[in-house]
């Protein structure tokens, strides 16, 4: 199960799409933005099949 979600991000001001993987649950990672290529901290939680309490910010390094 997978569902688009848009964003802005936190470093570059670009809007971004990304599809998320919901069959695992909620989930932490580091992901590169595609727009500018700095790393980013997303997470997410999955509640009845869709993605909630998504949060991105500038990953720490």
């Amino acid at each position: 199960m997978e569902e688009w979600y848009s964003f802005t991000c936190p470093c570059c001001w670009q809007d971004v799409s990304m599809l998320l993987d919901l069959s695992a649950g909620g989930q932490a990672y580091v992901q590169d933005c595609e727009a500018c290529c700095n790393p980013l901290d997303i997470s997410f939680e999955v509640e009845n099949g869709h993605a909630t309490n998504f949060t991105v910010s500038a990953a720490q390094e």
